[in-house]
């Protein structure tokens, strides 16, 4: 996100929505940052949604435990099924500088999904970025060509990861791998939980854009010679396997890369031979 150009400059004020909040991952990890120079003469402004009164109620208490309190955060319970309902909430407090939307669509229909994608873009501020995240599975991988077709009729800008956006099928640039380490957990009795990383969690992002921007903007004015793209391994051991790119002109293959590389972050390359020149992690 701090690579789009509609937000490298932040306003003094920043109006956040976190749709199917739950019990605050995402306000917390997004708030954190804002109790930290630069950031700290920014005043946020969040909204929080979520069908579930006592996931509200356990964000309340983990933003006064986290010491967030100060923030201005609205908390709100409703079902964002109801269209109508999530319009005249949306209506009443918006326009949004940023929208989240983390493992929410994925508990609801396609058709749901869409309609609400839909009703939010009506409420976006100019240089507004959507960030859509879910776990992978076989239901979201048909879910994302899906909201890429409403985007596209909606007139967002799909900014990451894909150049290439008119695909009808799932397709493997939504996916990412992170690892966890549960090593900053405490229990109650103080002593912190040690563990090793967890097995891999892969997940399809789709983050959509207000302006007309892509993620590749940037880096297609510094190396105008470069062709750039989003990386996408194939076969058994991405570390050793070919490898792929997904670019506006569609997948192009390339031969091995170094196991650092990771999937999902961009690479700029020269067409022949085909080479990676540039790799920006991700």
């Amino acid at each position: 996100i701090t690579l789009n150009p509609g937000l490298q400059y932040l306003p003094d004020s920043i109006h956040v929505l976190d749709i199917g909040c739950g019990t605050g991952a995402v306000a917390l990890g997004l708030l954190e940052m804002f109790l930290h120079p630069p950031l700290t003469s920014i005043n946020v402004v969040m909204d929080c949604i979520d069908i579930s009164g006592p996931a509200l109620e356990r964000l309340k208490s983990h933003l006064r435990e986290a010491g967030l309190s100060k923030f201005n955060v609205t908390l709100f319970e409703q079902d964002i099924r109801d269209i109508d309902s999530l319009d005249s909430t949306l209506e009443g407090s918006g326009p949004y500088d940023l929208v989240f939307a983390a493992n929410v669509f994925n508990e609801i229909e396609h058709n749901e999904s869409v309609d609400i994608l839909d009703c939010m873009s009506k409420y976006l501020t100019d240089n507004a970025v959507v960030v859509i995240v879910n776990a992978e599975r076989d239901f979201t991988k048909k879910l994302q060509p899906l909201l890429v077709s409403e985007a596209n009729k909606l007139g967002l800008s799909i900014y990451y990861p894909c150049p290439a956006h008119n695909t009808s099928t799932h397709s493997c640039w939504f996916w990412r791998e992170y690892d966890y380490d549960f090593r900053r957990l405490r229990r109650k009795n103080g002593q912190f939980i040690v563990s090793s990383h967890r097995e891999e969690l892969v997940v399809h992002w789709l983050c959509l854009c207000k302006g007309k921007f892509t993620i590749f903007d940037d880096f297609k004015n510094r190396f105008p010679r470069l062709e750039w793209g989003t990386l996408s391994f194939f076969g058994k051991d991405s570390r050793i396997s070919d490898c792929e790119v997904c670019t506006s002109q569609g997948k192009k293959a390339c031969g091995k890369q170094p196991a650092q590389y990771r999937r999902g972050s961009l690479v700029g390359f020269t067409q022949n031979p085909f080479t990676i020149q540039e790799y920006v992690e991700i």
